[in-house]
């Protein structure tokens, strides 16, 4: 089990954070991660970084699934959270001031959801797999980095809500879901 009792501060040009052993990767402490690209590996085991952290570098999540073991993610960030790859076994919930998405974010079973402003670095797709369960909430608006050059996909079997407005302040090149 990894785990941060106290808080901590971490800074490194890439930090690499893996449960080998298959357990949860969780803190029960808020931590600062100064200017150090994250890069979080739990096997079959959930992610939980649900306090409040500030992740000041891009933070990249993996996980996978077996068909039996959904592990969900959960992270939080007290400021802009900058989102790397991700690629998570189950459901996905973001809670940030803002989140800034550099890659596609693709998840097994259970929902996605991002609380708080999303600005999209790239183009983006943003794939719920899980027949079932697969909705995607977007929490707040939704907008570029340099007007109608970012796209944003969304893949999913059930639905797709957006409480903020879409491209209002940088505008998005395509939308699809």
């Amino acid at each position: 089990k990894i785990e941060t009792n106290e808080f901590a501060k971490l800074s490194a040009a890439t930090l690499n954070i893996g449960s080998g052993a298959g357990n949860p990767i969780t803190n029960t402490a808020a931590t600062t991660v100064t200017n150090t690209n994250l890069n979080i590996n739990a096997g079959l085991q959930p992610i939980t970084l649900s306090l409040a952290n500030d992740f000041q570098g891009t933070v990249s999540l993996s996980s996978t699934n077996n068909g039996v073991t959904y592990p969900a993610t959960t992270i939080t960030d007290v400021n802009t959270l900058k989102l790397g790859t991700v690629n998570v076994g189950g459901a996905l919930a973001v809670t940030s001031t803002g989140t800034t998405l550099n890659n596609n974010v693709t998840t097994g079973k259970g929902a996605v959801s991002f609380t708080g402003p999303v600005t999209l670095a790239n183009n983006i797709l943003v794939n719920a797999t899980d027949t079932a369960n697969s909705t995607v909430a977007f929490g707040g608006t939704v907008d570029g980095t340099a007007a109608g050059s970012q796209s944003l996909t969304v893949q999913n079997a059930s639905s797709t809500t957006f409480s903020g407005t879409v491209g209002n302040t940088t505008a998005l090149r395509d939308r699809k879901s």
